[in-house]
């Protein structure tokens, strides 16, 4: 999901999100660590001298605090999470350097990528875990400001550029939600990190679903309800909030409607 696109939709100024600073000066420090490094050493979370950055990167309360994000708060929400996103992206494309001699065979390189993406996925589920669960609050977050933002413009103000930074997002839930279900029978993901993932997703499902409409979310009932009777035990609880909150009747405004 871009959150640079969604920057250009509102233009307030911003007030500080509480851990700001804090959050983006670990991901600094974080990335910095990541520079050159092939596919099998990227940092590790297991690692004592890298884990409280890791600590800090997946403290949604820490760095969010106990209040919503309004829309004055939109840009210091897009740093954040742009930054928690771009690490994401390292982990997942880690080792890409091997591909390069593909650059000009794109059916296969797309292929060679593709296995890129499912390996990091697999080494580095520890450590994207954290980022993944923290992109979904990151989701959320922006609902509520973006659809507040959305409905007050007149027709005219619904310029192209906004539209698409609307729909983009609605994309972009539909798939974190589609993938978490997904990854629930992956066994080659720790159980606790499918169920970190699925906490995540059921804990902020009501304001996620509120940007879908009914043909999408009905998309992933089906598979909730499909999931829900191969689950393994501990997951069957999260799945199934997911599951009542995509089939919830909702009014749908802002950028469900779109």
């Amino acid at each position: 999901m871009s959150f640079a696109l969604f920057s250009l939709v509102l233009s307030a100024q911003a007030e500080v999100v509480p851990g700001k600073a804090r959050y983006l000066s670990a991901a600094d420090k974080l990335l910095s660590l990541m520079q050159g490094k092939g596919q099998s050493e990227m940092p590790r979370q297991s690692d004592p001298t890298v884990a409280p950055l890791f600590a800090v990167l997946s403290d949604v309360k820490g760095t969010f605090g106990e209040e919503p994000v309004e829309a004055k708060d939109m840009g210091d929400l897009f740093d954040v999470c742009g930054k928690s996103n771009e690490i994401a992206t390292r982990y997942a494309m880690a080792g890409i350097e091997r591909l390069k001699p593909l650059a000009g065979d794109i059916p296969r390189m797309t292929i060679e990528l593709r296995k890129l993406q499912e390996e990091s996925a697999v080494l580095y589920q520890d450590e994207l875990v954290g980022f993944q669960a923290f992109a979904v609050t990151c989701a959320a977050q922006q609902v509520a400001p973006m659809n507040t933002r959305l409905t007050s413009l007149k027709p005219e103000e619904l310029t192209t550029v906004r539209r698409a930074g609307a729909m983009q997002m609605r994309t972009g839930v539909f798939q974190m939600i589609a993938g978490g279900l997904m990854s629930e029978a992956d066994t080659r993901l720790k159980l606790e990190n499918r169920l970190k993932m699925l906490t995540a997703l059921a804990d902020n499902i009501d304001s996620l679903a509120s940007v879908l409409p009914e043909n999408m979310r009905s998309i992933l009932a089906q598979s909730g309800l499909a999931g829900a009777k191969t689950v393994d035990p501990a997951l069957k609880s999260a799945n199934d909030k997911i599951v009542e909150g995509v089939v919830k009747h909702r009014e749908c405004v802002g950028i469900c409607a779109l």
